[in-house]
């Protein structure tokens, strides 16, 4: 299961519902949001630092809003430091911050919104497609490896009994 972080402002919840159930309705990837995630009494920013860290990617919707948001660029700074994987979906003509900057993205026009997303919703697929195929080559190199200690454990113990 692909776990996808969306970085966005509150003022671009209509695009993000979107977005989400774009994203949301492919099999294998699971959307998460932190104003979908009430935990009263948890420091919301520690509730954002954890869920950024259990994702495998960081969807950023860069919008004029969201490019002026203390927060979204926390997020990008915690996704940097965490090593994932950032897939900027950027608004035409907002300008991309230093950190987003050199990275390719999908180009957002909020006329026709679903484009955009259903591209972004296609890569994050792909993305999960990997992850499964990997998965599978590790689960398959470990029965290999599970299937040849046994064996070895069979031949010594064999040995050891021609010895007797």
């Amino acid at each position: 299961m692909l776990k996808v972080f969306i970085s966005f402002s509150g003022a671009d919840a209509p695009l993000v519902n979107r977005l989400q159930a774009i994203a949301g309705a492919m099999p294998g990837i699971e959307v998460y949001r932190f104003d979908h995630d009430a935990r009263p009494g948890i420091q919301l920013a520690e509730k954002v630092k954890r869920a950024i860290r259990a994702a495998h990617v960081v969807v950023v919707l860069l919008t004029k809003t969201a490019r002026d948001s203390a927060w979204v660029q926390q997020e990008i700074g915690i996704a940097e430091q965490a090593s994932k994987l950032i897939v900027p979906i950027v608004e035409r003509s907002v300008d991309v911050p230093g950190v987003l900057q050199g990275r390719e993205y999908v180009e957002l026009d909020t006329n026709d919104p679903a484009g955009a997303f259903q591209r972004a919703a296609k890569y994050l697929g792909r993305i999960d497609a990997r992850m499964r195929a990997a998965a599978k080559r590790v689960a398959d190199r470990k029965a290999v490896i599970a299937g040849v200690t046994l064996l070895v454990g069979s031949i010594i113990a064999i040995a050891a009994g021609a010895d007797d």
